[in-house]
């Protein structure tokens, strides 16, 4: 049987290129992700008004959502969060 070789980097690119795609094999789809994304700021948004700030610790793509949620519930931040490992971005609102 033949198999196909990458690098892990191109493995990574051509999996998130088909889950983009709609192919998520069982685990959670990118319309869950994002879904996911725009409950969880709702929900800091909830506990925002009522706590005066919040923090959330999160990665990646989520952290992305997240923040074009936020945006789109009038707060202010950046449109493309740090990628950065340890990175951060402050929405207000």
């Amino acid at each position: 049987m033949n198999t196909v070789k990458f690098s892990a980097k191109t493995w990574g690119v051509v999996s998130r290129a088909v889950w983009f795609l709609g192919y998520s094999n069982g685990s959670e789809s990118f319309v869950q992700a994002k879904q996911r994304a725009t409950a969880a700021a709702h929900r800091l948004i909830r506990l925002a008004e009522t706590h005066g700030s919040v923090m959330l610790v999160s990665h990646g793509f989520v952290n992305y959502f997240i923040g074009r949620a936020l945006l789109a519930n009038g707060w202010e931040g950046p449109s493309i969060p740090c990628w950065k490992y340890w990175g951060v971005g402050l929405y207000k609102f």
